[in-house]
């Protein structure tokens, strides 16, 4: 029973060999593969139907070839590379891409799949050598490769940019020469960027349009061909740029395809046009507000006068309120003249009858009779006026058209005190090569850069809300720039909103040599031989500041240098960054910091710098407690002019 159970076993193992045999050889013969066997010395010795139906040779061919007879031989190289890791016991198998030479003779080729049989002992016995006939993927490859070279030739010589970008991941892979020539990036970073960071280049006010046309495009909404937006450049140039973007397959990948065509010569010169028609509608609006304007300018003092004129009239009308009304008739009257005035001015400027009328005056004196004026208007919005003054008396003395300058000046600062509600404001000037450069600096309202050109423009105003608060018809400024062109010299100006404004106006020096005066010496040599003492003079009141400063002309000659400080923290910023002070005026009470204060801080730092004490307080025990916070000299207001010199001559001999 056993020996008839093993004999059945043995049956049962042969006809299962026979039936696996047979199914492999069914599977090698009919497979959909080319399939070798061949010998660690490259020949083949089994192949099957379809290996012989892809090279075009027969089994018996084949067995008498080596693989390397058949192979291209610039496949070869690195085909051995592969081989040589085999026997070297690195890897078993391995597949590319290789041509084999068909019996008709040309080329096909395959995609090569090689695995080695090694025995017991890791010897390897043969490879076996699966083949497909990738000839035809390859012929498309190249011909989708010659239509890219034709694409890429087309749109490497477009003028539009062109960028290509993948949709996963997100990142450019191709941009062309335009682009370049439109970004002003190079192509290597061009090809870094993502497609989010390309588009921050559009301009950021056009962004959120650009993304929403750009979703809609692809979603394939219905919009139009193109839409235009600023792109800045890698140099901060902004253009004006048409994009378009659609979806395409880029190496069989979904991609997006954007053009980007540069229109901002296009766009310059339609806004060229939009803006001379816009200068056009706004000069005939600007006339139209001009007259509706100044009817209201008009009838607003011709109602004070003629209302308070019938007034005056009544018999029982009261000394008093006589006097009252007088005063406004007589204030209606002046606004009135000043409109019809600068009517006048700007009609004999526009229509070039304007004259100039140069004679000679002292610019100093000018500055201070405007200064008086102003001053009062000023103390009585409790704004503080300043003055600067660079030039001695003598050396003030011009040759100008006073008139004129007078009302440019007197202009800039009715403006200053019109538009300023909080701060200060400062007039002056200064010597620059050949010009004179005098100034208004308010800490106003300020006006915008874009409007620094049009508020010059005859009835402009920045905007009409100016214009109904403060009234005017904005030829004040129109008139101060005429008259400086007229001058040979110019008006500018530097503000920003909310940061106040500081107007210039520029005009040619021209000194007069007065008899018995050194004017011959330049004022570059008068000024340097002045700065052989500085004092700092630290007093909120510019009234108090421009007595002192007119004491110094008159009593010193050629000793000193004022500096001025509007209250104690400058008074110790000053002493502070500048060493050369040799004696300090020091106004007790002063804003932000007060004159003790100050004192005790200057003195920490420089113990041995005289500072004197001014003040309207003048008991002992003010003067001892002037002392006490290291005042050097305590000294009363009014202020005696010899003894302040005498004061001033103790610690510096300068008299």
């Amino acid at each position: 029973s056993e020996r008839r159970k093993n004999l059945n076993d043995l049956i049962d193992a042969k006809n299962a060999s026979e039936k696996s045999e047979q199914f492999y050889k069914a599977t090698f013969e009919e497979a959909a593969v080319g399939i070798a066997h061949v010998y660690p010395d490259g020949k083949l010795f089994k192949v099957n139907k379809k290996f012989c139906e892809i090279t075009g040779y027969s089994a018996d061919e084949l067995f008498k070839t080596n693989f390397a007879d058949i192979s291209h031989p610039d496949d070869l190289e690195k085909e051995q590379v592969f081989i040589q890791k085999v026997f070297a016991n690195e890897i078993d198998s391995f597949s590319m891409e290789k041509r084999y030479r068909h019996k008709k003779g040309h080329y096909i080729w395959i995609i090569l799949y090689s695995n080695v049989v090694r025995d017991s002992n890791g010897k390897i016995e043969f490879a076996v050598c699966t083949i497909s006939d990738i000839t035809g993927r390859k012929k498309a490859e190249e011909s989708l490769r010659l239509s890219e070279v034709k694409y890429r030739t087309l749109v490497n010589s477009t003028l539009q940019g062109v960028v290509i970008a993948l949709s996963d991941p997100e990142r450019l892979v191709f941009a062309n020469p335009a682009m370049v020539q439109i970004s002003g990036y190079s192509p290597e970073r061009l090809i870094k960027m993502k497609p989010a960071e390309l588009a921050l280049l559009i301009y950021e006010e056009d962004r959120t349009r650009f993304f929403d046309n750009f979703k809609k495009r692809i979603q394939g909404k219905t919009l139009p061909q193109e839409s235009e937006y600023r792109f800045k450049t890698k140099d901060g140039v902004i253009k004006w740029v048409a994009v378009y973007s659609s979806r395409i397959e880029y190496m069989n990948e979904p991609a997006t395809l954007t053009t980007f065509m540069d229109v901002t010569t296009r766009r310059q010169a339609e806004e060229e046009l939009n803006t001379a028609k816009e200068k056009a509608e706004e000069a005939n609006q600007l006339k139209t507000e001009f007259l509706n304007n100044m009817s209201h300018e008009i009838r607003t003092p011709m109602n004070g006068i003629m209302g308070f004129s019938e007034m005056l009239d009544k018999p029982d009308l009261s000394e008093e309120k006589r006097k009252y009304y007088s005063k406004i008739v007589q204030n209606s009257s002046h606004q009135l003249l000043k409109i019809i005035d600068d009517i006048l001015e700007i009609s004999t400027l526009e229509t070039k009858q304007e004259e100039l009328n140069e004679t000679e005056f002292c610019l100093n004196d000018m500055l201070m009779e405007l200064f008086s004026i102003f001053n009062l208007k000023s103390k009585e919005r409790n704004i503080p006026l300043y003055l600067k003054k660079t030039l001695h008396d003598v050396q003030s003395h011009i040759l100008s058209d006073k008139k004129k300058l007078n009302k440019i000046l007197g202009n800039l600062l009715e403006n200053a005190l019109k538009f300023t509600n909080e701060g200060f404001i400062e007039f002056g000037y200064y010597l620059e090569k050949s010009n004179l450069i005098l100034y208004v600096k308010d800490t106003g309202i300020g006006i915008s850069p874009k409007n620094h050109e049009i508020i010059f423009d005859r009835f402009s105003q920045e905007d009409k809300e100016i214009s109904n608060k403060h009234g005017g018809l904005g030829l004040g400024l129109s008139i101060c720039e005429e008259n400086a062109k007229l001058m040979g010299g110019e008006i500018t100006l530097e503000s920003e909103k909310g940061k106040g404004s500081t107007f210039f106006v520029s005009i040619p020096y021209k000194p007069v040599q007065k008899v018995g005066s050194n004017t011959t010496e330049s004022v570059d040599n008068k000024q340097k031989t002045n700065d052989k003492y500085t004092i700092l003079v630290a007093e909120d009141e510019e009234v108090n500041y421009l007595y002192i400063e007119v004491l110094f002309e008159d009593e010193i000659e050629g000793d000193y240098n004022l500096i001025h400080a509007r209250n104690g923290k400058e008074a110790v910023e000053i002493c502070s960054t500048n060493n050369i002070i040799d004696l300090v005026l020091m106004d007790i009470k002063m804003p932000i910091m007060n004159g003790h204060e100050a004192t005790e801080k200057i003195k920490e730092k420089f113990p041995n710098l005289p500072i004197i004490a001014q003040t309207a307080y003048s008991t002992e025990s003010d003067k001892q407690m002037a002392l006490k916070h290291g005042y050097n000299e305590f000294i009363s207001k009014p202020i005696d002019k010899e003894k302040l010199l005498g004061l001033i001559n103790k610690y510096l001999n300068v008299r």
